[in-house]
């Protein structure tokens, strides 16, 4: 259990997750104010934002003792939670200026190969139970977001606040990165004929309809999927390297994945890499800046 002491510390102010996610709201709403007519319902994402902005003030104002817990468990949860959202969007704001870069990330890794690996590596390993796997791998991205800040949250709660941030920081380069420089991957790019995988066995179908909501055409490069399942993994081992041994498989399949379900190329892959460690290197930075001039967590 918490102190009272600290938590009643953390509870009347604004911690850095809050401020990185009024930056992202008001940098892309000036985005959306400056290609409002390009954009589809630009008024509604301005409003998205607005209630946003208020919840974090509402949130930040409410001073109650009987509710430390709750209110502490939504500071570390709906910024996260957000990212979802926050995703999707980035493929209504990402074609104000250039068209999709898919046919130099495809031609990167014919180059790189002779052939597609997202068409080549799903044929080549076809049967069910890989295919299984790999959709199972997939999906663990979401599972392991969830279990570093859990991991947290139960052995060093004070440092809960820092791993959010970092994590919801880290998406938000990505996010501003996917809306400047648009693709979005083999599952969309590739011939209707080339776009599917193999059937799994009991679970495809079930991941599949939940991805449905939270895949977009957006985001194939860099892969923000290993990028972040590369932090996750960062954040994980320092505080609980038993729990990184054991989720290491899980990772390595999930990286696999990107590529067996047609969402990113191997070059994505190999951009998700080195930008998920130079991005990590740039929030803790980030953090360590904010927290000394704002003294926030």
């Amino acid at each position: 259990m918490v102190q009272g002491k600290w938590l009643d510390k953390i509870n009347w102010r604004f911690n850095a997750a809050d401020y990185a996610t009024i930056l992202y709201a008001l940098t892309t709403a000036i985005w959306i104010l400056i290609f409002f007519e390009k954009i589809e319902n630009p008024l509604d994402k301005l409003l998205f934002r607005a209630g946003i902005i208020g919840f974090i003030v509402l949130l930040f104002n409410i001073r109650s003792a009987k509710f430390n817990d709750l209110i502490f468990f939504i500071k570390i949860s709906y910024s996260s939670a957000l990212l979802v959202y926050w995703y999707g969007e980035t493929s209504a704001l990402n074609t104000v200026l250039f068209a999709p870069f898919d046919q130099i990330l495809y031609d990167a890794d014919q180059l790189l190969f002779g052939y597609q690996p997202s068409i080549v590596f799903p044929d080549f390993f076809s049967q069910a139970l890989i295919s299984e796997i790999m959709h199972l791998g997939y999906f663990s991205y979401y599972v392991l977001n969830a279990i570093a800040i859990l991991l947290y949250y139960l052995y060093d709660r004070p440092q809960t606040l820092k791993t959010v941030f970092i994590i919801v920081f880290s998406f938000f380069i990505y996010y501003w990165f996917f809306i400047l420089f648009p693709s979005i991957g083999p599952q969309y790019f590739l011939p209707v004929e080339l776009r599917n995988v193999p059937h799994g066995l009991v679970f495809q179908d079930g991941i599949r309809f939940l991805l449905h909501w939270g895949e977009k055409p957006t985001g194939a490069f860099p892969s923000s999927h290993v990028g972040m399942a590369l932090i996750f993994m960062i954040l994980i081992y320092r505080i609980s390297k038993k729990s990184f041994w054991l989720l290491m498989p899980v990772t390595l399949i999930l990286t696999f994945a990107t590529v067996y379900l047609k969402a990113h190329y191997f070059i994505d892959v190999i951009g998700g890499i080195v930008s998920g460690i130079i991005i990590y290197w740039i929030s803790i930075r980030i953090h360590h800046f904010i927290s000394k001039k704002t003294l926030v967590q």
